[in-house]
């Protein structure tokens, strides 16, 4: 079996625990009222492009990525 590929590999929370501001793209999807520090891109979510903290990414990176 082939591995997962993703262009981001990330394991993501679901959509319906996200705040309105992790939804829009402000704030860091891990953890909620984070938007201070710097962000990479994670994923998207209905053409919104989803952020995370650099150290938040890196805790939820799948394995093999």
């Amino acid at each position: 079996m082939q591995p997962y590929l993703s262009i981001y590999p990330y394991h993501l929370p679901p959509a319906d625990e996200l705040t309105p501001g992790q939804k829009d793209g402000i704030e860091c999807v891990y953890c909620p009222g984070g938007d201070a520090g710097t962000m990479r891109p994670v994923g998207h979510l209905r053409g919104t492009m989803l952020f995370a903290h650099t150290g938040c990414a890196d805790e939820n990176r799948m394995e093999n990525h």
